[in-house]
């Protein structure tokens, strides 16, 4: 049996037809690290992180997006992502992720004078902090924690 030189990726989330690629690897953000896929992976599924994927098509074009949370599968070369949003580096507001990344570094914290540090939505200023990040990431603005 021949070694697959390519796979196919579809993605899966609201608001957008299914998305489709045809790629020779994929590097995904799992939500304990990273993950590599290439033609004949291992089937394996696997909670997504907010994070960026990477998309290396076959015809040389190398795509990246953001997926925010949701769930990949990878089998019998198709990888499929379900994901509430995912976001293209030309959708990245730079200034509103530079003011979302700002809001949520203060409230964590704690210097946020609206919101008390007891009544704070820990996980959801944690994950706004996070996209902030990877929005940015996707711009190529590093940012020091």
């Amino acid at each position: 049996m021949a070694i697959a030189e390519e796979f196919d990726v579809k993605i899966v989330t609201p608001g957008r037809p299914p998305l489709e690629y045809k790629v020779s690897r994929v590097h995904t953000w799992a939500k304990d690290g990273w993950v590599e896929h290439l033609p004949d992976h291992g089937s394996i599924a696997y909670i997504l992180g907010e994070g960026a994927a990477t998309f290396h098509e076959v015809d040389g074009t190398e795509t990246k997006l953001a997926t925010y949370a949701g769930i990949a599968h990878f089998h019998r070369n198709l990888l499929e992502i379900f994901t509430p949003n995912v976001e293209f580096v030309d959708e990245v507001d730079v200034e509103r992720a530079k003011a979302s990344l700002h809001r949520a570094r203060q409230r964590i914290a704690g210097r946020d004078p609206q919101i008390s540090k007891r009544n704070l939505d820990w996980q959801r200023a944690i994950s706004a902090r996070d996209r902030a990040v990877v929005r940015l990431g996707l711009k190529g603005i590093n940012v020091d924690e």
